[in-house]
C-alpha cells in the first residue's frame, strides 16, 4: 500500500512538473508575442508619423504654389477649402491636387489659344509684307 501511494504521489508530482513546464513555455510565448506586438505597434506609429509629416509638407508646398493670373481664384477656393468643416487629410490634398489640375488643363488651354493667335497674326503679317513689297 505504502508503494502504492508513493508511485501515487510521484505520478501527481511529475504531473504537475509537466503542467508547469507548459503553462512557463505559453507564459514565455505570450510574453515574446507581446513584445512583438508592442514592437510593431510603436513601428506603425513612426510610420504613421512620417506619413503625416509628409502630408502636411505636400500640402503645405500645394499652398504655396501659385498659378499664374489665377491666383485670387486658388486663393478664393482655397479659403473655402479651409472654411469647409474638416475633413481627413486625404480629401483635402485631393482636392487641392485636383484644383492644380484644374488650373494646368486652363493655362493649357490659354497657351493653346494664344499659340493659334500667333500664328494666325503671323500670316497676317506676312501676307501684308508681300502686298508691301508688290506695292
Amino acid at each position: 500500500m505504502r508503494k502504492l501511494a508513493v508511485v501515487g504521489l510521484v505520478l501527481v508530482g511529475a504531473l504537475l512538473l509537466g503542467t508547469t513546464f507548459v503553462f512557463y513555455s505559453k507564459y514565455q510565448k505570450s510574453a515574446s508575442d507581446y513584445a512583438q506586438a508592442t514592437a510593431d505597434h510603436e513601428s506603425m506609429r513612426q510610420r504613421y508619423d512620417r506619413a503625416v509629416t509628409e502630408i502636411v509638407t505636400i500640402q503645405d508646398s500645394l499652398s504655396a504654389i501659385v498659378l499664374g493670373g489665377e491666383q485670387d481664384q486658388i486663393l478664393t477656393r482655397s479659403s473655402q477649402l479651409e472654411t469647409q468643416p474638416p475633413g481627413s487629410m486625404h480629401d483635402e490634398v485631393l482636392s487641392r491636387i485636383s484644383l492644380l489640375k484644374s488650373a494646368l488643363e486652363r493655362t493649357k488651354d490659354r497657351i493653346e489659344d494664344l499659340d493659334t493667335r500667333l500664328k494666325k497674326s503671323g500670316v497676317k503679317i506676312a501676307g501684308l509684307e508681300r502686298m508691301i513689297t508688290g506695292l
